[in-house]
C-alpha cells in the first residue's frame, strides 16, 4: 500500500507541526516516547471499482494523541487543546501535499487511552482518506 504509506508520511509531518505535539512517528512504536505523542495507524477501508476510474479507496486512519496521566488537572487542558488544533492542521493540508484526494477528521473520542501497559488520556481521531490507487486494471 505504497499510496497509503505516503499519505501516512505526510499526515505525520502535519501532526508533528501541531503546537504541543512532541513526537509523531510514521509507524506505531513498541512503546510511547515523549508526550504528548501522536500515534497513527490504519483502521479500516473499502475499495470501489469502476472501469472509467480504476480503484478508489476510502480508508480510515486512526490518530491517537496520547497525553500523560500524572496530574489530571494539568494534563486534561493540554489534551483538550488538540480537539481543534489537529483538525485545523489536517484541513490546512487536506490533500497531504498531493498524495490523496482528501484527508479529513471525521470524528473523535476524548478521554482515557492507553498504550501497552501505560495509561494515558487524550483524543482518538478518525480520519477519512480518499485516494486513487494505481496498478489496478479494471475490465468488464
Amino acid at each position: 500500500m505504497a499510496d497509503l504509506d505516503t499519505v501516512i508520511d505526510e499526515l505525520t509531518t502535519v501532526l508533528a507541526a501541531v503546537d504541543g505535539i512532541a513526537l509523531a512517528p510514521t509507524t506505531p512504536p513498541e512503546q510511547l516516547g515523549e508526550l504528548p505523542m501522536a500515534v497513527t495507524y490504519i483502521g479500516e477501508g473499502e475499495f470501489n471499482y469502476a472501469a472509467s476510474l480504476g480503484c478508489i479507496g476510502l480508508h480510515t486512519l486512526v490518530v491517537d494523541i496520547h497525553v500523560g496521566r500524572s496530574f489530571l488537572e494539568e494534563d486534561e487542558p493540554v489534551a483538550r487543546e488538540f480537539i481543534e488544533s489537529v483538525p485545523k492542521a489536517v484541513a490546512g493540508n487536506m490533500q497531504m501535499n498531493g498524495s490523496c484526494e482528501h484527508c479529513l477528521v471525521r470524528n473523535y473520542r476524548y478521554g482515557r487511552l492507553g498504550y501497552g501497559a501505560e495509561k494515558t488520556m487524550g483524543i482518538r481521531f478518525q480520519l477519512e482518506v480518499k485516494l486513487k490507487h494505481s496498478g489496478f486494471t479494471i475490465t468488464a
